[in-house]
């Protein structure tokens, strides 16, 4: 069974998301040493991901 989502965090300014097959991969890209901080909020189901909302603040 392959992943519906793949979450990342560590190359911070690179924020986006991307689909490699069916599973989802995200990262938010956060620029704390700016004080910019995002997030990414997720839907999930039984059928996987349905929605996603990128935040920022």
């Amino acid at each position: 069974m392959k992943p519906a989502l793949d979450v990342h965090g560590h190359i911070h300014e690179s924020g986006g998301e991307r689909k490699v097959g069916s599973t989802l991969c995200l990262n938010a890209g956060s620029e704390s040493s700016i004080g910019v901080l995002r997030g990414c909020l997720v839907d999930l189901s039984a059928k996987g991901v349905e929605r996603t909302l990128r935040v920022e603040g």
